[in-house]
């Protein structure tokens, strides 16, 4: 697992910004042609999505805004550095529903496929601050977002709201993650945070970068709920008489079915999440669980081998054109396995076919997708594995 931050590169953002639109909108060669094609409901030649709304839009966002977006997607393997898709993208792209009624706006109630690959990633690459900060909103019921993270104006109104609550959360995780008995460079990469972070006070307009959106994610995928209030005693209730405020957010525990505590159960800590990636991990069998898919079968590499093998082979086929047929391991690992947890097709010849459980919802984990494709290489004379730099199995090739 690693960790995100918030350091960005010091190009300029305007520089950024147009580098990140020239690339995703594509060659200006085929700009026209793009739009064309994106109008017409198909595939453009290049970008990342088939988008109704252009990417001009990210000029509305703050400068810092934009660097810390472009930098998590690098991080995140959703993009590369060059700003072409990377091997989460290649998921999201496969899995996306193209259905013209959501434009750019795909709700996770109608995107479930997306919603468990984003839930994996986030976890993956963020999940020691997620679950922290899950086990904080638990303890507590409910936290109020300017209560958690207070201005200088509220705290001058309510002094008792300086708490430094993030403060306290990240050292207490930090203090956490010392304890773990697994071995992996990322703790590396925490001791140097800690040491660093103790000559930080982590101010109101970092901490407000830092905790919302984390927040909201966790509410995104129904782990915890939402709820914005406007009353004046309710709001008075959480920041003092004095307050200007008109609004308050509250994230709050799911009660019902225990829905809360059911993840936490699942993912206690880190090293049950680090556990769940690992080669041999139960990552898909934890989240089955969770969202109620708990009586779906586990696939077996040597009984399932024919369904397993259209599965990787649909993926490949899929992926392939996007990157000259050397597709990432990664990225057919992770559709195979979503695919079969929500029953879908190996391919999908429409939107509805690709959203619709066609099929009985399977768990199927890395381990068993990597054992079938060592076994369609090994009999295939068209396909291959290919090594990284480092000399890791990381692609899978077509002659």
């Amino acid at each position: 697992m690693a960790i995100i931050n918030n350091a960005t590169t010091s190009i300029s953002s305007t520089k950024l910004t147009e580098k990140v639109i020239d690339s995703l909108n594509g060659p200006k060669d085929q700009r026209k042609e793009n739009l064309n094609k994106i109008k017409a409901n198909t595939e453009p030649l290049s970008g990342l999505v088939n988008r109704q709304t252009p990417l001009e839009n990210l000029y509305g966002a703050s400068d810092r805004m934009v660097k810390i977006m472009i930098s998590n997607s690098i991080k995140m393997n959703f993009i590369r550095k060059d700003h072409r898709l990377d091997s989460n993208g290649f998921v999201l792209r496969a899995l996306k529903n193209n259905d013209r009624k959501y434009n750019l706006i795909q709700p996770f109630s109608e995107q479930p496929a997306h919603k468990i690959a984003f839930l994996k990633y986030f976890l993956f690459y963020d999940g020691a601050i997620l679950i922290s900060l899950l086990k904080k909103i638990f303890r507590d019921k409910e936290i109020e977002v300017h209560a958690f993270a207070p201005n200088k104006n509220l705290v001058r109104d309510n002094p008792t709201l300086n708490k430094k609550e993030w403060n306290g959360l990240l050292t207490k995780m930090f203090e956490e993650y010392e304890t773990l008995t697994i071995n992996r460079h990322d703790k590396t990469t925490y001791r140097t945070i800690k040491k660093n972070s103790k000559k930080i006070d982590y101010a109101y307009e970092y901490v407000r970068q830092l905790f919302p959106p984390r927040a909201a994610n966790l509410a995104d995928f129904g782990i915890i709920d939402y709820i914005s209030g406007t009353k004046k005693s309710e709001i008075e209730k959480w920041l003092g008489q004095k307050t200007k405020t008109k609004k308050i957010v509250l994230y709050r525990r799911i009660d019902d079915e225990n829905v809360t505590k059911k993840f936490l159960d699942l993912f206690p800590d880190v090293e049950s999440l680090d556990y769940s990636f690992d080669s041999d991990g139960d990552f898909f069998e934890r989240i089955s669980k969770f969202y109620g898919l708990a009586k779906s079968r586990k696939l077996d590499s040597t009984s399932d081998l024919a369904f397993l093998e259209e599965h990787i082979l649909a993926a490949y086929e899929t992926v392939s054109p996007w990157c000259k047929g050397i597709v990432p391991l990664d990225t057919i690992r992770d559709i195979v396995c979503i695919k079969c947890l929500l029953g879908m097709k190996p391919s999908s010849e429409s939107d509805k076919e690709l959203q619709q459980m066609v099929n009985e919802p399977k768990i199927c984990e890395v381990s068993e997708v990597n054992q079938v494709i060592e076994k369609l290489v090994t009999t295939s004379t068209s396909l291959d594995i290919l090594n990284d730099r480092r000399g890791n199995p990381t692609y899978l090739a077509s002659d």
